[in-house]
């Protein structure tokens, strides 16, 4: 099960990059997306739309496709196309710059793109200088916004953008991915337990599902593959366990609470939400438990409009009822 020799010339990278989609033929999952970005590739250039948002979850693929959209579809040149991760500028001066540049001829090609990143971290002052840049769009210029988190961008703006909701890989075309790659990569096959393993640990990102293939096929056998993906969910997940830990002990207290929470304020909440499901679910198929069952009733519903304020509000919650509910519960902690 070794690793191939690389060819002559043939880049060191790793394999999310190497294996990363140029064109839409070579996009596995989101179906629906893929099509209704080949309709766009039918049409006119000068009749598509100038401005796109693609949201969804860390990891689903949003740039990606971003990136196919600007270069294979709105044909844009690399010397025009602009990305920017909004999280190092987001304030109103980028906008502004944005604004006094694109009036400028594209350098090579017909069109100058701009994909801004995490567009919801943009001020509310810079969000509304960007409205005035989608409203007075060039016809030469197409922008491009991306986020996890649509809910903090100002209804203008998310109106006046072709969407595109972008959703993580299933189980299934998971494991596809996988199987295609290592046989590529490694010229081996690897058992299907061990795939379906790294499926579940990935939470339906290529990019995390690939980074722990790469690592694992170091490996010379099964067992030592298996402890490995386990492992590496293990140290992904730490912050989230000493999250449930932490509501879960029976002298609850909301200074420890509030510390892990700290720590976990720049993760993807629906990750936060469906690890701590995901833990107390496990809780309760061992025994019955009341506390387990009251977080699993607060954590049940996505926070895509509360965001992390969401999660903070509903630990609040589990702090507030829990003496109430041990008082009828003599469960004990089993961790």
């Amino acid at each position: 099960m070794g690793r191939k020799k690389a060819n002559r010339g043939e880049s060191l990278m790793t394999l999310y990059l190497k294996y990363r989609p140029t064109c839409l033929e070579d996009i596995v999952g989101n179906c629906s997306t893929v099509e209704a970005l080949k309709s766009l590739s039918r049409m006119p250039l000068e009749s598509l739309p100038h401005s796109y948002l693609f949201s969804g979850p860390t990891g689903c693929g949003k740039t990606t496709l971003a990136r196919i959209l600007a270069k294979n579809i709105l044909q844009c040149s690399d010397f025009d196309f602009q990305e920017l991760d909004v999280a190092d500028f987001r304030g109103i001066e980028t906008i502004r710059d944005i604004r006094r540049t694109m009036t400028l001829k594209p350098l090579k090609g017909k069109t100058r793109v701009w994909l801004l990143d995490e567009c919801h971290k943009l001020t509310n002052d810079a969000q509304n200088a960007m409205l005035k840049a989608l409203e007075d769009t060039p016809s030469h210029v197409y922008f491009i916004l991306s986020t996890t988190e649509p809910n903090k961008l100002i209804p203008t703006i998310v109106n006046r953008c072709l969407r595109f909701q972008v959703h993580k890989l299933s189980r299934r075309e998971m494991i596809k991915l996988l199987k295609r790659i290592a046989k590529l990569e490694y010229n081996s096959k690897i058992e299907i337990h061990l795939l379906s393993e790294i499926a579940s640990t990935s939470e339906g990102s290529a990019r995390k599902a690939l980074t722990t293939l790469e690592k694992v096929m170091a490996l010379n056998d099964p067992e030592s593959m298996l402890k490995a993906i386990r492992e590496e969910q293990f140290n992904e997940n730490k912050s989230v366990i000493d999250l449930c830990r932490a509501l879960y002990h029976p002298q609850a207290n909301w200074e420890n609470v509030r510390k892990v929470l700290l720590d976990l304020e720049n993760e993807d909440h629906e990750k936060i939400r469906k690890a701590v499901l995901g833990y107390f679910a496990n809780v309760l198929m061992s025994k019955h438990d009341m506390l387990a069952h009251l977080i699993i009733q607060l954590f049940k519903e996505p926070f895509y409009d509360s965001g992390f304020p969401g999660i903070v509000s509903a630990c609040f919650e589990v702090f507030a009822q829990s003496k109430e509910v041990m008082k009828h519960d003599n469960s004990d902690v089993p961790y």
